[in-house]
């Protein structure tokens, strides 16, 4: 697994994606447990605080250009 360069955006959404996918494949049925939509518009705590964390990863390197 990649560490996160706190002072690199590019390389810490990259880690963050990279740390994403190695948990979906270590834990396919906890990780659609997790992100999977049983019903159409409805989510779950796990899914929406992974998403927050996305949309940070997201925005610093947006931010920076």
């Amino acid at each position: 697994m990649r560490e996160a360069d706190p002072c690199d955006p590019v390389e810490d959404l990259r880690a963050g994606w990279d740390l994403a996918v190695e948990f979906g494949l270590a834990n396919p049925v906890l990780y659609a447990l997790m992100y999977g939509e049983p019903k159409r518009g409805t989510t779950s705590a796990a899914f929406a605080a992974g998403m927050q964390i996305l949309t940070g990863r997201i925005r610093r390197p947006a931010a920076g250009g």
